[in-house]
């Protein structure tokens, strides 16, 4: 049973960390200057086009 949890918990925090990881990595690089200028790009080409 004990280890059974352990596994469980183990897991989870794995999950956990690499959730938070992800979720790091989009900050930067949503705040990056590179995306938005990508994102403006892509924008006005879907107003022109």
């Amino acid at each position: 049973f004990f280890f059974f949890f352990f596994v469980i918990n183990t897991s989870f925090f794995f999950l956990n960390t690499t959730y938070q990881v992800v979720l790091n990595h989009f900050k930067i690089f949503f705040r990056s200057k590179f995306y938005q200028l990508y994102f403006l790009s892509f924008i006005t080409q879907k107003i022109f086009l």
